[in-house]
């Protein structure tokens, strides 16, 4: 049973395979016989097999390294009975001679097995395998053993790698699903207990008894694609004309004759498109549907969703119905040309929403509710979410061209975005070309490279053959770029005989863009011109039209649609402004205003805060937006808030990836009474590698100028009695937010009037396959320059409670000496837990703060340091104690144990000494839950 393989000849090769399943051991032990033959001009001096049961076996694999690279580390560190291994007993040839064999350079899941001989064109080889496999636990990709003790088999038994001629292409286990094998013609036989049952998409031959045991036999040719299901549940089956649909999928709501009616209903709907059907039987499990998900307003559990009980269901058999047709129709190599068949799913998915829910809206009947009907994301069609969701990742700075190896897209483009954006690649290229129907390029091109091994050069080929006009642009520069187009009208002139349009293009990609004239608006005219950079100007007949638009129909890919319209008689901003109570998808045609309610609770001080926040965002970002939020505080009893005017712009080539500039101000308090004013204007630039959007490394420059004006505190006991500053800052941030080898280092520089500092912060944070943490913190700061008074302290380094001057720190109660809040910790400068004196120094600081694993998230920690004021000796301190690592950077929990105090835990005043970390922040929050996906 070869799952997920890709063929590159009909049943040239020949797999036996006898598998006997244990249960109990979660082993399988399997007698397998290969014939392989080698279809290509160039001998073959050895075959890759593989062998993706090893890509569980340890913590070094590329699965594990992907997984950990998504903040995943359940297969990092997991135990040795969750982990799957290949234990081979031998390998042979036909005369039953030991074969040379061993695993792949940096690839512990491939096999390489060596030839006594060259490989000559249609010779072949037989070779005789004998290994155990030990199933992993489902938990780490979904395939494997679960608790209930049924196996969800994917490419688990050995399956020969694709020889095209010059190299052996091979792919490791990322959790793709996809492994790249020859086709062949298979006979399996599954030898389990008597109360399992196997299924399996080829055709069941026999099914023999004996001692408490059954066997499955199957077969099937050219094989390519097939799952193995040994469980001890029984599947059920929906049969239709020419197919049958085997699923162990319960739900709840639905029953068993409307689930036979959305699966005939698609397989009519794929007739229809594709003309035939090409599987006799298909396997539809849980797994499938959660690998190949909905998305969106889709994806909430069922008593939140706004569609009809049966939509969601439907969509989802019709989309992994759609993939399985797919999948056993089209043999591209799964790692490089995927994107085209993620076209042609997406296609089909658009066309069976069109055809059977074409009133279906975006956000299901809450688009029906008074006060939300109104709004421009209430009338768009479910199926505009994959436009959307697209363009936030292009808006974002996150898109990635067409033709990124799988393994570099970013998860969230993997599982969702490459998909629309292949379809609305498909659906431009439809457009240029002014083509009938794409999804006749579907059905035609599928099945003339039916049982063909096929490259995007064929399809490039294919689409050629249907058309005279020029497609370089789309096949050599649109698939294999990232850069986005965002065209404008600049300028309209006439003369006696002729209208000129000043365009211009204001980012690199230059590709296709429609051109229309409208008259008593009606569309006049519509034709094409070829994409450029810069500025272009388009001369026309001139005609009775005032209005012109650029990408009227919205078929090319664009940045900003907004500045695509011109007018003969406008002047100036003449969009009228569109108010919203809710974030909306932006109408071009209009300036949207959002008045929106904010609740939050920022320090006990203000309390609770109830406001609104006017803003121009949308559902798509922005570059330019602004904020003003004022707020009035439930405990201050005033007015407080922040206004922001910030410019995001995300580059598109070089290392520079983003600059964000700004202007911010806020009003806020700092203790009962005491208010702060802070205005700001910044710049910050992000590099980071375009070309691998994958990887966690990042570097920040930034620079800032901050004026702060701070009020007497209306307490007698409070000495902040600063008057205004200014300081300037200048910050070089570098990180690997690696969860495994976290490294971040950090050099900054401030300057005022009266005093100058350099900070200096190092950290790595280390996690061993035993799960255990190492974390070790080197902080130096020192003044440059200081005329601040003696008994001024707000501006010293802090050993233990940062104070906060340019107010960055989420304190919950800032000025709080005594009291739950005055315990809250942020890990900053000193880094210290226990509260020692001196506790600020007015020259510099050094210190190193470290912490070890003792059990789970129990961690011993300790702190050494040296405080150095002016006048004094250097002091020398420390602190040591326990850390309740719960989640880190955001609920840890410090007891302190010895310190310059002495045994700190026998002490009468020890609960106020403990500490904690907690954020308030829900933006830091998200972080947690969205970071595997971007």
């Amino acid at each position: 049973m070869v799952i997920g393989c890709y063929g590159i000849n009909l049943a040239q090769n020949n797999i036996t395979v006898h598998a006997k399943v244990n249960p109990e051991s979660h082993k399988i032990s399997i007698v397998q016989s290969l014939t392989y033959v080698n279809t290509q001009e160039t001998p073959v001096n050895y075959i890759v097999l593989n062998d993706w049961t090893s890509s569980y076996s340890d913590s070094d694999t590329p699965l594990v390294k992907k997984f950990l690279n998504e903040f995943q580390t359940h297969l990092y560190i997991a135990k040795d009975k969750d982990r799957g291994f290949t234990r081979i007993e031998s390998i042979t040839d036909s005369a039953n001679n030991p074969v040379q064999f061993q695993y792949v350079k940096k690839h512990k899941d491939l096999l390489k097995v060596f030839l006594k001989t060259p490989l000559n064109k249609n010779q072949k080889v037989n070779l005789n395998f004998n290994y155990v496999l030990k199933i992993q636990s489902d938990r780490f990709t979904s395939y494997g053993i679960s608790k209930g003790g049924n196996f969800n088999l994917n490419a688990w038994y050995f399956t020969p790698a694709v020889f095209d001629g010059s190299n052996w292409k091979f792919y490791s286990n990322l959790n793709f699903d996809d492994p790249y094998c020859a086709k062949s013609n298979v006979q399996i036989t599954v030898d389990v207990p008597s109360d399992y049952h196997v299924y399996s998409a080829l055709k069941l031959l026999n099914l023999g008894s004996e001692n408490k045991r059954h066997e499955f036999q199957f077969s099937g040719r050219g094989v390519k694609s097939h799952n193995v299901y040994i469980t001890n549940e029984n599947f059920k089956s929906f049969k239709n004309e020419s197919t049958e649909v085997l699923t162990n999928i319960h739900l709840k709501r639905t029953n068993s004759t409307k689930e036979n009616e959305i699966i005939s209903r698609v397989h009519f709907f794929l007739k229809q498109q594709l003309y035939e059907v090409s599987t006799e039987k298909l396997v539809l499990t849980n797994v499938d549907l959660k690998k190949n998900s909905l998305y969106g307003l889709a994806l909430l559990p069922d008593f939140l969703s706004p569609f009809p009980k049966d939509f969601k269901y439907e969509i989802l058999i019709a989309k992994n119905l759609i993939k399985k047709q797919l999948d056993q129709r089209m043999n591209m190599d799964p790692r490089r040309d995927y994107w085209l068949q993620n076209g042609f799913q997406m296609l089909l998915l658009i066309k069976y929403l069109e055809t059977y829910h074409p009133k279906q809206k975006l956000i299901g009947k809450l688009a029906d509710f008074w006060g939300v009907r109104s709004y421009n994301f209430a009338k768009l069609n479910f199926k505009e979410q994959y436009r959307l969701t697209y363009y936030q990742m292009m808006r974002t700075g996150r898109d990635q061209a067409l033709s990124t190896p799988k393994h570099r897209l970013l998860s969230f483009n993997d599982r969702f975005a490459s998909y629309y954006k292949a379809a609305i690649a498909l659906l431009y290229l439809e457009s240029y070309l002014d083509a009938e129907d794409a999804l006749m390029w579907v059905s035609e091109f599928t099945n003339n490279q039916k049982n063909k091994q096929t490259t995007i050069t064929d399809f490039e080929t294919y689409i050629k053959s249907k058309t005279n006009k020029n497609t370089d642009w789309f096949f050599k520069e649109f698939t294999n770029e990232f850069y986005a187009a965002d065209y404008k009208i600049k300028s309209i002139s006439k003369s006696n005989d002729s209208v000129f349009l000043k365009l211009k293009n204001l980012r690199k990609g230059s590709y296709p863009v429609s051109l229309s004239s409208f008259e008593n608006n009606m569309l006049s005219t519509h034709h094409w011109i070829d994409g450029f950079e810069n500025e272009k100007t388009v001369v026309l007949p001139k005609s009775s039209s005032k209005h012109w638009a650029l990408n009227y129909r919205h078929q090319t890919p664009e940045l900003n649609r907004k500045n695509n319209w011109k007018s003969m008689d406008s002047y100036g901003i003449n969009k009228p402004l569109q108010i919203r109570f809710l974030r909306d998808y932006q109408n071009p045609n209009y300036n949207q205003l959002n008045i929106m309610p904010v609740t939050e609770f920022q320090n006990v001080y203000d309390g609770f805060k109830f406001g609104i926040n006017f803003n121009n965002r949308g559902v798509l970002a922005k570059q330019l937006i602004y904020i003003v939020a004022p707020s009035y505080g439930t405990k201050s009893k005033t007015l407080t808030g922040n206004a922001k005017l910030i410019y995001n712009k995300f580059h598109e080539n070089g290392k520079l990836y983003n600059t964000m500039m700004g202007l911010t101000t806020e009003r806020n308090s700092f203790n009962y009474g005491a208010f702060f004013r802070k205005f700001q204007s910044f710049a910050q630039f992000t590099f980071r590698s375009r070309e691998n959007l994958r990887s966690n490394s990042s570097d920040l420059l930034q620079l800032r100028y901050i004026n702060i004006q701070k009020d007497n505190s209306s307490d007698p006991l409070d000495e902040n009695t600063i008057p205004p500053y200014q300081i300037f800052n200048i910050r070089y941030n570098s990180i690997d937010n690696n969860i495994a080898d976290y490294k971040n280092w950090y050099l900054g520089l401030q300057l005022s009037n009266e005093f100058g500092k350099i900070n200096f912060n190092y950290e790595i944070r280390k996690r061993t396959p035993k799960d255990r943490h190492y974390n070790l913190r080197l902080f130096a700061g020192a003044f440059i320059y200081n005329s601040l008074p003696f008994d001024e302290n707000n501006f010293d380094y802090a050993l233990d409670r940062p104070s906060n001057y340019l107010f960055e720190y989420n304190y919950l109660g800032q000025s709080e000496s005594s009291g739950i809040l005055s315990q809250q910790f942020i890990n900053a400068e000193g880094g210290f837990k226990s509260k020692l004196n001196p506790a600020t120094a007015n020259q510099w600081l050094t210190s190193l703060n470290a912490s070890a694993s003792i059990w789970r998230y129990v961690q011993a920690y300790g702190d050494i340091g040296l405080v150095k004021n002016r006048g004094y000796k250097p002091y020398f301190a420390y602190d040591s104690g326990i850390r309740l690592d719960l989640i880190i950077d955001y609920f840890e929990l410090y007891f302190p144990v010895q310190s310059n105090l002495g045994w700190e835990i026998t002490q009468s005043n020890y609960p106020q000494k403990i500490r904690f970390v907690f954020t308030t922040d829900i933006s830091k929050l998200t972080t947690l839950f969205t970071r595997k996906w971007f």
